[in-house]
């Protein structure tokens, strides 16, 4: 499969997985802190980009071995990179949510796609 059609594939997948951290975290954000509201978003957000990345990169789902390994890794620092840039954000410019959540979630597809092309789902 070619490097664009993987490219919109997986811009697909994240945009779903993405949308459902999106209304999962801004249907918690007056019920628990924004911070902890947004986590639980990203969570969602992992399992769903993982099941779907599968399907780009590999036609099929797997949820063990090495991928597993790498994904998770991969999500840790991402988690932490996302959380970061979230706080930091979000006390200094105290924005829009939804907005600053879509702002660091391109901003994280858009510099690490190729981490996970080559390295994450590498076949």
């Amino acid at each position: 499969m070619s490097l664009s059609r993987h490219f919109i594939e997986s811009s697909l997948v994240e945009l779903t997985a993405f949308t459902s951290n999106i209304y999962i975290s801004s249907s918690l954000d007056h019920t628990i802190e924004p911070y902890y509201a947004n986590l639980i978003g990203l969570t969602m957000d992992y399992i769903i980009d993982y099941i779907g990345q599968q399907y780009v990169f590999f036609d099929t789902l797997k949820l063990h071995g090495k991928t597993l390994q790498r994904f998770i890794i991969y999500k840790v620092c991402v988690t932490y990179l996302s959380q970061y840039l979230f706080h930091m954000l979000y006390k200094h410019y105290q924005t829009n949510l939804i907005k600053l959540r879509f702002y660091i979630n391109c901003f994280i597809f858009l510099t690490f796609f190729p981490l996970r092309k080559y390295w994450v789902f590498a076949k």
